[in-house]
């Protein structure tokens, strides 16, 4: 995977290379597994999830660009915007707590409260993790901001965002986020950043975006899922042989508050 240290980079505004070395072959996940089992990941590597799934190019990618990461996970992590914590089977046993904060009490959060007024005490937690929850606030920087006061001095905001997906819960789908972007809510909220690490590359972007509009690779019948599993397998071997970064489906950031 390609870390990226931007440079010079532009304003977002106020609110108001590498080659992806894959390890050698792993288990692949029964169907649904890595987002609903609770059992910890005893794998050398990210598995390999099942093909046949929707939106199976992005969280393969996804899951592989957080794992490359997985060093900055630590301490007393706090999962903003938890979902039901697929992640802490993965991640989990790096950190001391994991403490998971939604707005609704429907998945299964430690606490539930807004995502821009958190209701954890300043400078208390070592890790904030945020996966693909930034498309749907209202305000991105105050999301960075409020982030980086729960941390502690040398703790790290582990952060995930779409450069590209399909428009979804809708009308509460608001951004989608460059590496520049990201980059700046970092600067705006005194966060320094360490990875701008791409989700995939090109061809991984362009068979997500053919999987997620073409009506045959939509369905749930049997010939739908065997079409999936031939295209994403497809795609993956063509963004692991001539990868290409210029375009890609989203980030990982990591960013350390000084």
């Amino acid at each position: 995977m390609l870390s990226i240290r931007p440079r010079r980079l532009g304003k977002l505004g106020e609110c108001g290379a590498g080659r992806a070395a894959l390890a050698r072959p792993l288990p692949t996940l029964p169907s649904g597994g890595v987002w609903g089992g609770p059992e910890k990941w005893e794998g050398a590597g990210p598995p390999h999830l099942p093909l046949s799934e929707p939106f199976a190019i992005h969280r393969q990618r996804l899951l592989d660009a957080l794992w490359a990461e997985r060093a900055a996970f630590g301490g007393r992590l706090l999962d903003l915007g938890c979902g039901d914590q697929p992640y802490r089977r993965f991640f989990g046993d790096r950190c001391t707590a994991w403490i998971g904060l939604d707005r609704s009490a429907a998945p299964r959060p430690t606490v539930v409260g807004d995502l821009v007024r958190l209701p954890i005490r300043p400078a208390s937690c070592d890790t904030v993790l945020c996966t693909q929850v930034l498309d749907d606030v209202p305000c991105p920087p105050a999301l960075f901001a409020a982030a980086a006061a729960v941390l502690r001095p040398g703790g790290r905001l582990v952060l995930t965002a779409s450069q590209y997906a399909p428009l979804h819960d809708e009308p509460h789908d608001y951004y989608r986020a460059t590496r520049h972007a990201l980059a700046d809510c970092c600067t705006h909220a005194g966060l320094r950043v360490e990875v701008l690490r791409p989700v995939g590359g090109s061809a991984a972007l362009v068979g997500f975006v053919v999987a997620c509009h073409l009506p045959l690779l939509r369905g749930d019948g049997r010939l739908a899922r065997a079409a999936r599993a031939v295209w994403h397998a497809l795609a993956l071997a063509l963004d692991q042989r001539w990868p290409r970064y210029g375009d890609t489906m989203g980030w990982v950031l990591v960013a350390v508050k000084p």
